[in-house]
C-alpha cells in the first residue's frame, strides 16, 4: 500500500512524503511536521477524492479539500440531508402514551435498557461489568461472549430496531452545527480519524477553529474516513437533554450525565484509539452498524478523572485475553463501566453511515465514597481543630514549586496538615492495586486493600429503595465502606507519598495530549484555591526524608484523631454531599436551558 513517490525534503519545520494509501498515515519525521498526501488507490475511480494532509506534533490534521471533488457541497443527500431550514425537534425516547403509562414507574429508561433477567440483573453489572443490551431477542443471537441482557420475547419485536429513532436521527447532526454557528471546532465538535503514530494508536484532528458546514459531508466519506464528534449534545438538542436528565435522576449517584455524538463513515472507519473513560458510558446505536471491542477486565478499576491516560500498545496487545467483540445495530445498546478499554469500527462490508450516542454517567470527584471522607475532614477542621491549620515545615530545598511567573524557586515550603491529609486520602485511593491489569503500585495496603478500593465506588445521592436495588448496595453498605476507609487511614498516610502525589498532579494547561485524552485536573471536594503544586520533590535524596520522620509521626496522630471524629460523621458528610450535588445540578441545568433557549426559543 505504501509507495515512496516524492523523495524527501526538509527545512526548518517541514518534511514531506508522498504516499499512496487509503486515508492518512503519520510517517515519523523526528520532531518535524508530518505531511502526507492521500492519493487514489487502484480500486478508486479517477474522480475520487484526493487531499493533502498536514499532521503536527499535537496530532492535528490539516486537510486541503479539493473543491473539484465529485462530492461537493452542491450535492444533496450525501449524509441523507437536504440543506434547508432546520425544523424544531419534537422527538422523544418514548411515545406520549408510553410516557403517560410510565408516570408511576421511576425507571423508564433503565427498565427499558436493562430488562429483568433470571441469570443477570442490573445490580450484578452496574459499575462492574460491560454488558451488551440488544434491542430484540433476534439481534441477541450473535456470537459474542460479552455478558448479555436479553429482552423477554414478549417485549421483543422487529420494531425494536427503531426504538431510538425518535431520540435523534442522522439528519439532526448537521442541524446541531447549523443551529449554532458559534460552536468551536476542537472543543464543541471535532472532525477526526484514527491513526497510528510511532507504533502507537492516536486520533488525528483537523486544527481549524471552525469547519464549513458544506465541507463536512466530504470529510465524513469512506475515501477520507473522518468522523464527526459533537460533544455535550444534551446542551444542544431538547430530546437529548430530556433523556440525559431522566437518566441522571434514575442513576441517582452521578454528578451529571453528558452525551456525545459519533458519526462515522462505512468501510472499517474509526474515530478514536483504544481508550478507557473515567465515566460509565451507555452507548445507543442510532443508525448503521458498528463493531465494538470491549475489555472485560478494566485497565484501572473504577478509574477516576485525573487517572485518565493513554494505554500503551504493550498494554493493548498483552491483554487480548480480556477482549470481546460485539456488533451493535440500530436499537442495540452497550454499557461499559469506567476504566474498561474499548474501541469501535464500522464493518468492512458496511454501506451506510454509522451513528451512536454515548451517554456519560459522570461521578467525577464529587459522588464517590472517597468524597465522603473529604467532606468529613472539612467538618473535622470546622469543629475547631486548630492543629489542622498548622504548617508542616518541609526541609529547606527539598521541593521546588512554581510561582505566578511560572518560574521554579526552591524554598522552605509550608503545607498544612489539613491539605496534606486531603491529598493523602486521594493518594491512598489511587495508588492501590484494585484489580485493573494496568495498576502496578508498589504499596500492598494489606489488610486494608478491599476497604480502600471500595472508596472508588459511587454514592447514592437520593434515598430510595428501588435505587438501592438497582445499584446493589444500600445506604448501610455505603456507610460500611466509609467506615472501612476511615480505619485504613492512620496506618497508610505518608508525607513522602503525599509530596510525590502532589508533584504528579500539577497542572498541565499547555499539554494538548492531556486535553485530547479527556483528563480532568485533580481536585478534592471543597478545594477552592489549589495549594502550590510541587514541580519537583527528589525522592532519590534520602536525607530529606529522614528529616520528615518526626513530622510523619505527628501526621499519623492527626489522621488518627480525624478517624475517631469521622466515625460518627457519616450522615453529616452525606448530607453535605447531597446538598452540594443538588445545588450544583440545578445550577447546571439552568445554564443548559439557557443555551437551548438561545437556539430553540420558548420550547
Amino acid at each position: 500500500l505504501l509507495h515512496h513517490a516524492g523523495g524527501y525534503r526538509t527545512n526548518t519545520r517541514l518534511c514531506s512524503w508522498k504516499v499512496a494509501l487509503v486515508g492518512i498515515w503519520l510517517w515519523p519525521c523526528s520532531n518535524l511536521h508530518r505531511v502526507v498526501t492521500a492519493v487514489n488507490v487502484a480500486s478508486a475511480s479517477p474522480s475520487s477524492i484526493s487531499a493533502e494532509a498536514e499532521v503536527d506534533d499535537g496530532g492535528h490534521v490539516n486537510v486541503n479539500v479539493d473543491q473539484q471533488d465529485e462530492y461537493s457541497s452542491s450535492s444533496s443527500g450525501v449524509l441523507g440531508y437536504e440543506f434547508g431550514l432546520t425544523e424544531i425537534p419534537t422527538s422523544s425516547f418514548t411515545s406520549q402514551q408510553q410516557t403517560q403509562n410510565n408516570l408511576s414507574k421511576p425507571w423508564s429508561i433503565l427498565k427499558e435498557l436493562f430488562p429483568n433477567n433470571t441469570l443477570l440483573s442490573i445490580s450484578d453489572i452496574w459499575e462492574s461489568h460491560p454488558v451488551y443490551l440488544p434491542g430484540s431477542i433476534h439481534s441477541a443471537g450473535q456470537n459474542t461472549k460479552l455478558s448479555t441482557l436479553v429482552p423477554p420475547e414478549s417485549e421483543s419485536s422487529t420494531s425494536s430496531t427503531t426504538r431510538f429513532a425518535n431520540l435523534f436521527q442522522i439528519d439532526d447532526s448537521l442541524a446541531v452545527l447549523k443551529n449554532d454557528p458559534t460552536l468551536i471546532h476542537g472543543q464543541d465538535y471535532i472532525i477526526l480519524k484514527y491513526m497510528m503514530k510511532d507504533g502507537e494508536e492516536w486520533n488525528g484532528q483537523l486544527p481549524y477553529p471552525s469547519i464549513p458546514l458544506q465541507d463536512i459531508p466530504m470529510l465524513i466519506h469512506p475515501t477520507r474516513g473522518f468522523s464527526l464528534v459533537i460533544n455535550d449534545l444534551q446542551k444542544r438538542w431538547p430530546s437529548i437533554k430530556n433523556f440525559a436528565r431522566s437518566l441522571e435522576s434514575e442513576v441517582a449517584s452521578s454528578n451529571s450525565v453528558s452525551c456525545n455524538l459519533y458519526l462515522t463513515p462505512p468501510g472499517q472507519s474509526r474515530a478514536f484509539e483504544s481508550h478507557f473513560d473515567w465515566m460509565d458510558v451507555l452507548v445507543l446505536q442510532i443508525a448503521g452498524d458498528k463493531d465494538w471491542t470491549v475489555w472485560t477486565t478494566p485497565l484501572i478499576q473504577h478509574a477516576l478523572p485525573d487517572e485518565k491516560r493513554k494505554p500503551t500498545m504493550a498494554e493493548i496487545q498483552s491483554s487480548k485475553q480480556y477482549q470481546e467483540n460485539v456488533r451493535l445495530s440500530p436499537g442495540d445498546a452497550l454499557y461499559i463501566p469506567r476504566g474498561h478499554l474499548h474501541n469501535a469500527t464500522t464493518p468492512l462490508d458496511s454501506q451506510e453511515l454509522s451513528m451512536h450516542l454515548t451517554f456519560g454517567i459522570e461521578y467525577l470527584f464529587e459522588t464517590t465514597v472517597e468524597s465522603l471522607l473529604h467532606h468529613a475532614l472539612a467538618l473535622f477542621v470546622a469543629s475547631n481543630h486548630k492543629d489542622a491549620h498548622e504548617s508542616i515545615v518541609l526541609p529547606a530545598g527539598m521541593c521546588s514549586t512554581t510561582n505566578k511567573d511560572d518560574t521554579a524557586e526552591p524554598s522552605l515550603q509550608r503545607l498544612t496538615y489539613e491539605v496534606a491529609l486531603h491529598y493523602s486520602i486521594s493518594e491512598i485511593v489511587r495508588r492501590t492495586n484494585c484489580g485493573g491489569f494496568g495498576e502496578h503500585h508498589e504499596h500492598p495496603r494489606d489488610p486494608y486493600k478491599d476497604a480502600i478500593c471500595a472508596l472508588r465506588k459511587s454514592v447514592l445521592i437520593a434515598k430510595h429503595s428501588q435505587m438501592e436495588q438497582i445499584h446493589g448496595k444500600s445506604n448501610q453498605d455505603i456507610h460500611q465502606m466509609y467506615i472501612g476507609g476511615l480505619k485504613a487511614l492512620p496506618s497508610q498516610v505518608s508525607l513522602r507519598r503525599v509530596l510525590t502525589f502532589m508533584t504528579s498532579r500539577q497542572p498541565h494547561d499547555g499539554n494538548n495530549t492531556e486535553k485530547s485524552l479527556g483528563a480532568v485536573r485533580y481536585r478534592y471536594p471543597g478545594m477552592e484555591d489549589p495549594p502550590p503544586y510541587f514541580s519537583s520533590c527528589p525522592s532519590t535524596e534520602a536525607h530529606y526524608y529522614q528529616e520528615l520522620n518526626s513530622v510523619q509521626d505527628t501526621f499519623e496522630q492527626f489522621a488518627t484523631r480525624f478517624m475517631e471524629f469521622g466515625m460518627d460523621m457519616y450522615e453529616d458528610a452525606k448530607e453535605k454531599l447531597e446538598l452540594e450535588m443538588t445545588t450544583s445540578r440545578l445550577d447546571r441545568w439552568r445554564k443548559e436551558d439557557e443555551i437551548l433557549f438561545q437556539v430553540f426559543g420558548s420550547l
